[in-house]
């Protein structure tokens, strides 16, 4: 058996290999012109596949050129792209490098955009998502409340409370109805969309190599980038040096104690029993209890501010302690709302300029003034604890409408602030001893009344020459009747005090400069101008910031309309305009819509400006905008 199927096997092996050598003697006599047909074909193939490979190769050529083009047209069009500027020339883009670094022509094109210039974002799906879900949950509690009351309530809706509380996280999801799933679900699928596809293009306002610049100064160790405390500029420092003026400044033995450790756990104890009992004794509310306790508080940090307009070489810090929710900024914020009624109530309070400005308008000018201003030096640190208690307690005393358990958790607030007031720097914590952090929420309050204390007896005797006294915070303003002697004897007498203030006097019977404003003498009536420091920059924001367009093309009409309010000539208003279409202009600014601003500015009633507007609070039936962060996409969402 096995060899017969040999057999039949090799009998079916001859069969194969005669049918093989027929098919290819048959494609041996088939016509040329098909063979050619197919080599063709496949050759076409072939060269459309080549092609397109080429193709691509040229097209990125072309790209790649283009964008060369570009970096060298930059480069030769901005002075700024050639190697590193001059430290004289960097002063007058606003860039102040006292640091033993230098910097790149990248990095100081980058730096000249301004602290405030946005760079372009990517839409982030998670985040945006969670602001969809935020807006529903509006759109739902609206809808609940307007059925169980048939009115709507200010549910966690408002940025300011009468009454502070702890911000709810309440989501009433049975009553979000059909309409409302509808379209969540429909606004749900248009972002996904709208990420997906326009994620990928996106126009960048910073060049590849200003990114890689902003990179490098981030990750360089060696300095320090701060904003300058007057004007506006940007200070670069070496870092050796800035934690050696912070050093100096905590070595103050008076004012600052190093601590052993994190002191967290004993001050949140402290602070939990204090709040407690308030609320047991029915002094504060379960809300307000659960406001001021902070459940996760976050460390505060030490950081200074250099004040160029003293010294450029050395430059002396302004002391900030960054308390945002750390243990005692709950606690901060609910003793200042419950001291800002007694601040506006003082005979010298002043809100701002426009309501200094309204007040020189009833001053009538005789040839025995005298311009005068008053600085406080470092108030907030000055304060001792036991003095700016005093002064509030002789406020509170004085409200015969506040309750008694109240007064005394106030108090007991303020004096546990100011005894818990800890922060950490370079690895190490410490706790002020002195005055109060400029930082923490309630500190304007607490030193304003501290002065309203200070000028009850010190002021004294001196009414007559007192035509004006007014004071933003630490800033005082002053028209004097009298002699320049009266008025040096005066100044002697405010710093003779024994509340540790000390005072800086500047006078002239010409003009003198307050806050924003120049203040000069004109035809028996002073007049007003706005004030440019000599160390201000040309800081606005640029034009190309990935910010939104209806905001930076509001920008240009506010500065003017603030000019326009300062200056109470229409000549000195013209002037002024003129500096600031300037400064618009060099910021990208479109020359069509600065004049427009300019224009629209001009035609407005000064008085007007001068006119408080009483914004009325939030109604039940404002409406609920959805907020998130802006993207090159958000014009997309607002459809």
């Amino acid at each position: 058996m096995e060899r017969g199927n040999g057999g039949l096997e090799e009998k079916k092996g001859n069969e194969i290999e005669l049918g093989r050598r027929e098919l290819v003697q048959k494609e041996k006599t088939r016509k040329p012109e098909g063979r050619s047909r197919i080599s063709t074909k496949r050759k076409t193939q072939r060269r459309i596949r080549v092609s397109k490979k080429q193709k691509g190769k040229r097209k990125r050529g072309k790209k790649k050129n283009r964008q060369q083009e570009l970096n060298n047209k930059n480069e030769t069009d901005n002075p700024q792209t050639e190697k590193v500027l001059n430290r004289e020339e960097l002063k007058k883009e606003g860039i102040f490098n006292i640091s033993s670094v230098d910097l790149t022509s990248n990095e100081v094109q980058i730096l000249s955009k301004g602290l405030t210039f946005a760079p372009t974002n990517r839409v982030n799906p998670f985040n945006l998502l969670i602001d969809a879900q935020k807006f529903i949950r509006k759109l739902t509690l609206k809808r609940y409340f307007m059925k169980n009351d048939g009115i709507i309530r200010n549910y966690d809706m408002k940025s300011k409370e009468k009454q502070l509380k702890k911000k709810s996280d309440f989501i009433p999801k049975q009553d979000k109805g059909k309409g409302i799933e509808a379209y969540e679900k429909l606004i749900m699928q248009d972002l996904e969309e709208m990420v997906k596809k326009n994620n990928k293009k996106k126009r960048n306002n910073c060049s590849k190599e200003e990114y890689e610049a902003l990179k490098s100064l981030e990750r360089n160790t060696e300095i320090i980038i701060k904003p300058a405390d007057k004007g506006g500029g940007i200070v670069i420092m070496d870092k050796e040096k800035y934690v050696a003026e912070c050093e100096r400044l905590l070595s103050d033995k008076e004012t600052y104690k190093e601590l052993n450790r994190d002191p967290i756990n004993v001050f949140k104890n402290k602070l939990e029993k204090m709040v407690r009992e308030a609320e047991k004794e029915k002094v504060i509310t379960t809300n307000e209890s659960q406001y001021i306790l902070m459940k996760y508080p976050k460390l505060p940090v030490f950081y200074t501010i250099p004040k160029i307009h003293k010294s450029l070489k050395d430059p002396p810090g302004r002391p900030i302690i960054s308390g945002i929710e750390s243990l005692t900024s709950n606690l901060s914020h609910f003793l200042d709302t419950k001291l800002q009624h007694y601040v506006r109530e003082l005979p010298s309070y002043l809100r701002d300029s426009t309501q200094i400005l309204n007040l020189l308008e009833g001053v009538e000018w005789k040839d025995n003034m005298i311009l005068a201003t008053l600085d406080v030096r470092s108030l907030y640190t000055s304060i001792k604890h036991d003095q700016g208690i005093a002064a509030i307690s002789y406020y509170l005393g004085q409200d015969g409408n506040m309750e008694l358990g109240m007064k005394e958790f106030i108090l007991q607030g303020i004096e546990f602030v100011l005894h818990h007031n800890y922060f950490w720097f370079n690895n190490k914590y410490f706790l002020q001893l002195c005055g109060t952090a400029m930082g923490t929420r309630f500190a304007p309050s607490y030193a304003n009344l501290f002065m309203g204390y200070w000028e009850r007896e010190h002021l004294k005797g001196w009414e007559a020459n007192l035509s004006l006294w007014r004071r933003y915070i630490d800033d005082i303003i002053i028209v004097w009747r009298g002699t320049e002697t009266d008025l040096k004897e005066f100044l002697n007498g405010l710093n003779s005090n024994d509340m540790n203030l000390e005072f800086d006097l500047s006078y002239s019977r010409e003009k003198i400069n307050f806050l924003d404003l120049e203040l000069y003498v004109k035809q028996s009536k002073i007049q007003s101008r706005t004030y440019f420091k000599s160390v201000d920059v040309n800081n606005y924001v640029l034009a190309s910031s990935n910010h939104d367009s209806a905001w930076l093309k509001n920008i240009p009409y506010g500065q003017f309309r603030r000019v326009r309010k300062n200056c109470s000539e229409i000549g000195e208003f013209e002037k002024q305009a003129e500096v600031i279409t300037e400064r618009f202009q060099k910021r990208g600014y479109k020359p069509k819509e600065i004049k427009e601003a300019r224009e629209k500015t001009k035609r407005l009633e000064r008085q007007q400006l001068l006119v408080y507007k009483d914004h009325d609070q939030i109604e039940g039936n404002e409406r609920f905008d959805f907020i998130t962060q802006y993207n090159p996409q958000s014009k997309e969402i607002k459809k």
